[in-house]
């Protein structure tokens, strides 16, 4: 619980237990007058003296590898603290990343930029939170620097701030949650909270806000879209969805217009801003994990086509994403040791798997198919051998026992065996049956002027085998 508070000035306690009844009689915590409800009030985790001792105290002891271990280990789950509990650690990561007070951590080693790295990404940054005090109406800067000053609080979280008073609020008043929430948005923007970091409305389209302070002096708005990804690459579809959503046009633009016109208002006034950043000083910031984003112009990961056709892609306000094996880098001896690297190895493990079963599966079904298909083949074979076999003409020859044809063409006969008729059944003849429709005998000639004698249909009497044929035809 402790952690969450320190995240976020999100001190809202429902349904307080009788353990958690001790922080209100202790003095850190603080019932809410007018939020009765089932019996139980809601109790608010808030009191700062109280907090910044325990987190100076969770210094001492380790706090940044408390913090860690808490977080990492509910990356995954978004239902884990009620919130998104990758941008949870994210917020944590950056304020370490920018806490670094010896100026050797540059820009462009913690961002990978999806095009040129500009120039300004040469320096060197620090976080720091912005306050504009309301008796003097001068601007308060903070440098956030939570490794040996830390602060009891690190964000400030738009769906719990703007809480009402049911008791007093006239029914007709009573904001939706999502309203409450989006003017929490613009209260943090126009630096009216002194923590450097805002989870925004979820109307707007980043989750994280943050401002950072160049080596130079001058100053950039940071928005940061998370995205848990357990695949070894964010796919097309959510890297679009995480342009679009931290595209400054298209704040508030489809949830709640009428704020949009205020939002980029409050970007563009940030004091000593960096032009080179777009008109509103802002870098756009992907996040994805264990996932690669991949979203580097010329990327082998993704089509060459993919990340220009996407739209906003292109926006006026740099497009970058975190470099996680730098993460991996600086985190390696937090709790869990080699968490950031560990969960990515696994990622590409598992995808390196699942394409090698996709694989063998579409092999096994190449071979079934060209099995099958070789089978078919065979069959149709088969079958048209068959049926060619089927469809041969049959030629039957009738011969009478008495003379053979010398001549057809001249109609004149040996007086061997004599065909009666000949009938052809086709063009092609593969066989010859020779139906003698029973024994025959060689008749001896009469003389030898016999032997060329020519004979006509007539002369012959048809014997049974001519009958036979007759018949048959």
């Amino acid at each position: 619980m402790v952690v969450r508070f320190w995240l976020s000035s999100d001190g809202g306690i429902e349904n307080l237990t009788a353990t958690e009844f001790d922080f209100v009689q202790w003095g850190f915590a603080r019932f809410i007058p007018g939020t009765a409800k089932e019996n139980a009030e809601i109790g608010r985790f808030d009191e700062p003296m109280a907090l910044l001792a325990l987190a100076q105290w969770l210094n001492v002891a380790g706090f940044a590898e408390t913090i860690h271990h808490r977080l990492s280990g509910e990356i995954g789950d978004h239902n884990a603290s009620g919130e998104n509990a990758l941008e949870d650690y994210l917020a944590f990561c950056f304020a370490g990343l920018f806490s670094d007070t010896s100026g050797t951590r540059r820009l462009e080693d913690i961002f990978t930029f999806a095009k040129e790295t500009p120039a300004w990404a040469k320096q060197t940054a620090t976080l720091v939170s912005l306050y504009r005090n309301p008796d003097t109406g001068l601007m308060e800067e903070s440098v956030v620097d939570w490794a040996s000053r830390p602060s009891y609080s690190l964000g400030t979280r738009s769906s719990s701030k703007a809480k009402q008073d049911l008791a007093t609020t006239p029914q007709s008043k009573v904001e939706t949650e999502d309203v409450k929430a989006a003017r929490v948005t613009l209260k943090w923007l126009e630096h009216a909270e002194r923590t450097p970091i805002c989870f925004p409305s979820t109307l707007m389209g980043p989750d994280l806000l943050f401002i950072l302070r160049l080596e130079d002096g001058k100053k950039i708005w940071v928005a940061v879209q998370s995205k848990y990804e357990s695949s070894d690459l964010l796919t097309a579809s959510k890297l679009k969805k995480a342009i679009r959503s931290l595209t400054p046009s298209n704040y508030f633009s489809a949830t709640v217009p009428e704020y949009q016109a205020d939002v980029l208002e409050r970007l563009k006034a940030l004091p000593d801003s960096e032009v080179g950043v777009g008109e509103l000083s802002l870098l756009r910031v992907v996040v994805s994990h264990p996932g690669e984003t991949a979203l580097q112009l010329g990327s082998n990961r993704r089509e060459p086509t993919t990340l220009p056709n996407m739209k906003h892609y292109d926006d006026e306000h740099p497009l970058a994403s975190l470099n996680m094996d730098y993460l991996a880098n600086i985190t390696k001896n937090m709790a869990p040791l080699n968490y950031v690297s560990d969960t990515i190895r696994k990622a590409k493990g598992k995808a390196a798997e699942a394409t090698a079963a996709a694989e063998a599966t579409n092999s096994a079904a190449a071979a079934e198919a060209e099995e099958t298909s070789t089978k078919r083949r065979n069959e149709d074979q088969v079958e048209g051998e068959e049926s060619r076999s089927a469809k041969k003409p049959r030629v039957v020859v009738a011969v009478s026992p008495s003379r053979t044809p010398v001549s057809p063409s001249r109609g004149t006969y040996h007086s061997r065996l004599r065909p009666r008729r000949i009938y052809s059944l086709g063009p092609s003849v593969d066989s010859l049956d020779v139906d003698m429709g029973g024994d025959c005998e060689d008749a001896p000639p009469d003389s030898a002027a016999e032997t060329d004698e020519e004979m006509t249909d007539s002369d012959v009497p048809k014997s049974g085998y001519d009958r036979l044929f007759d018949e048959q035809f």
